[in-house]
């Protein structure tokens, strides 16, 4: 709703009656002032609370945001900007900074725990005399499996590397592709060995074959 105040010029102590709404202005340090009027109660917002039913628009210059209380603002973009407040529940709305920080690193290779034998359970890989056993399904559930027999071989030997958990290099080696094939393993067998620091039972690995994963 628009008030149409009176020509100016405008002195200090004028009053002026809006007909429509009953509400009266009062000209005082430079603007005018309502008060009273029948009407005024619930056309009005008040300056401290009250309720707005509708839709809000606010038309301010993009460059400039709408603000509350130092702690978030809104700009015509449709960007939110967060301030000192890191404390989230899951339905509120979260900084960018905050996601990055959960996020885990994508990780060098697929998942393994070493193990000990010839038959490896889901999730584990074994290193023997001759030959390297991965079961088909890593930690990660992620699934690789060899065909029934000798589909290709690459011209030269797949390089195997093994990550520890610090991000560090424990076990490299080449490798070429068996004749012995398994219907619940991947299996490969050692040509040479570049790189072994000691693998331990049980620990979690990160593993590389170039050329399959």
């Amino acid at each position: 709703m628009t008030t149409t105040f009176p020509a100016q010029p405008w002195t200090e102590g004028d009053v002026f009656v809006n007909d429509t709404t009953g509400v009266s202005y009062t000209y005082s340090g430079g603007k005018w002032l309502a008060s009273g009027g029948p009407e005024v109660e619930g056309q009005y917002l008040p300056l401290t609370g009250g309720t707005l039913t509708g839709q809000l628009t606010i038309q301010k210059p993009t460059q400039v945001a709408l603000q509350i209380n130092n702690n978030i603002k809104f700009w015509s973009s449709g960007a939110v900007a967060l301030s000192g407040y890191t404390n989230f529940k899951d339905d509120e709305l979260v900084t960018k900074k905050y996601v990055d920080d959960k996020v885990v690193s994508p990780s060098v290779g697929r998942r393994f725990k070493y193990a000990l034998g010839t038959r490896v359970d889901d999730g584990c890989f074994a290193i023997g005399d001759y030959e390297i056993l991965f079961s088909w399904v890593d930690l990660n559930g992620v699934i690789r499996k060899m065909p029934d027999g000798p589909d290709f071989a690459w011209t030269d030997h797949a390089r195997m590397t093994i990550w520890n958990a610090e991000g560090a290099l424990w076990y490299a080696a080449e490798l070429s592709k068996g004749t012995n094939w398994s219907s619940t393993m991947f299996r490969w067998y050692k040509d040479s060995v570049k790189l072994d620091r000691g693998l331990v039972v049980d620990e979690e690995y990160e593993i590389t074959i170039e050329g399959y994963w």
